[in-house]
C-alpha cells in the first residue's frame, strides 16, 4: 500500500493554485507561440517555435508531478488532530515568545542520506523534537526549507528537481538556486528573525557549495561571491549535517521512492560516485567551519538521529532546546 501524503488545506491549494496556472495560463500562452512560429516558419535554433515545443514539455511534465501529488495526498486540517505537535507539509508553525533572543539553525544533508534516516521535513521526528522543546520554553519558530519556503521559490524549486536546468550545468544551477534564496530569504527568513523567531531550515548556503560547487565543479570564488549578494550577514549560527555513507543512503531512498510511486529527481538519479563527492564535500564545510557546524551520524533509526540533533543543540544553543541536561 502506497504511504499517504499527508498535506494540509493550504498545501493543497497552494498545489492546485500551481496546477490551475500551468494549465490555464501558461500552456495555453505557449501553444499560442508556437502555433505563431509555426505559421511564420520560425524553426530556427533560438527561435520561438523550439522554444516553446520545449518549454511545452516541461510544463507538462510539471502537470504530471503534480497531478500525481495531488491525487496520492491526504488532506489534513492540523487544528483537528491529536497530535498537535506534528509538523504537516504547508503549515506555519507559530509559538508564543516570550524571549528577544534569536538565532539561526539550519538543517542539511544529501537527500538520499537522510532519507528513511532522521530526514528533516515537514514531519520529521526532528523536526518535532526540536519544536517540541522550543515550545516548551516559550519560544517562537519558523520551520522551513530549500529550495523553497516562499511561493516563488517553490516554483523555482519544482522546475529545478525537475531536471530542466542540468543541461546548461552547474552555474545556472547555482543562479536558479540562488533567485529561489533571494525570495525566500526576503519574504520568510529576515521577516520572521526580525519578529524574533527562531529559524529553522532544511538545507542553505552549504547544499549549494557542495551540490554544484565540490559535485558540480563550479569554483569556490565564484559561490562566495553570489553568497555575498544573496545571503550577505543573514548566516545561520549552527549547521547541522547528517552523514551517511552514500550507499546506504541511496538504498534509503529507492525504497522511499517505491513506497511512494514516483521515480527520482534530477539530484537523486546521479551515480554513485556524485554522491560520494557530496558526502566529502558536507564533511569538508564542517571541517572547516568547526564553530558553526555540528555532524551528525544518520545510520540509526530517526528517533536516535532525533536524539543525538537535540543533545547537539542543546550544547551549541542551549536558548533553543535547554541546557545539556536537559537534553537526554
Amino acid at each position: 500500500m502506497d504511504r499517504p501524503n499527508y498535506i494540509t488545506p493550504q498545501g493543497y491549494a497552494a498545489l492546485k493554485a500551481r496546477y490551475d496556472q500551468l494549465l490555464g495560463v501558461e500552456r495555453p500562452a505557449i501553444v499560442e507561440i508556437v502555433s505563431w512560429a509555426a505559421g511564420n516558419g520560425d524553426r530556427s535554433e533560438n527561435g520561438d517555435y523550439l522554444y516553446g515545443r520545449k518549454r511545452m514539455r516541461e510544463i507538462d511534465r510539471e502537470l504530471g508531478r503534480l497531478a500525481r501529488k495531488m491525487k496520492a495526498a491526504r488532506v489534513i486540517d492540523p487544528a483537528t488532530q491529536a497530535d498537535k505537535s506534528r509538523i504537516w507539509f504547508g503549515a506555519e508553525v507559530d509559538i508564543a515568545d516570550e524571549d528577544d533572543n534569536w538565532r539561526t539553525l539550519t538543517l542539511v544533508g544529501d537527500d538520499e542520506q537522510d532519507a528513511g534516516a532522521g530526514r528533516i521535513g515537514w514531519s520529521s521526528p526532528l523536526a518535532r523534537a526540536l519544536k517540541e522543546r522550543a515550545e516548551q520554553l516559550g519560544l517562537q519558530v519558523t520551520l522551513t526549507r530549500e529550495p523553497g519556503g516562499s511561493p516563488k521559490a517553490e516554483a523555482i524549486r519544482e522546475v529545478i528537481l525537475s531536471g530542466a536546468v542540468k543541461e546548461h550545468g552547474p552555474f545556472v544551477e547555482a543562479l536558479m538556486f540562488s533567485a529561489a534564496r533571494i525570495d525566500h530569504i526576503d519574504r520568510l527568513i529576515r521577516p520572521a528573525l526580525a519578529r524574533g523567531n527562531w529559524v529553522l531550515c532544511d538545507r542553505f548556503i552549504d547544499s549549494t557549495r557542495a551540490y554544484q560547487g565540490a559535485a558540480g565543479g563550479l569554483d569556490a570564488e565564484t559561490l562566495a561571491a553570489l553568497e555575498r549578494v544573496v545571503v550577505g550577514a543573514t548566516r545561520p549560527d549552527l549547521t547541522l549535517i547528517l552523514d551517511l555513507a552514500p550507499e546506504i543512503g541511496l538504498s534509503r531512498a529507492r525504497q522511499r521512492d517505491r513506497a511512494a510511486s514516483r521515480g527520482p529527481d534530477r539530484f537523486e538519479a546521479e551515480a554513485l560516485g556524485f554522491h560520494q563527492r557530496l558526502r566529502a564535500a558536507f564533511l569538508a564545510i564542517a571541517a572547516a567551519e568547526p564553530a558553526r557546524c555540528a555532524v551528525i551520524d544518520a545510520q540509526g533509526s530517526p528517533e536516535a538521529v532525533a536524539q543525538a540533533v537535540r543533545a547537539t543543540v542543546a550544547t551549541r544553543l542551549p536558548h533553543l532546546v535547554g541546557g545539556a541536561s536537559d537534553a537526554a
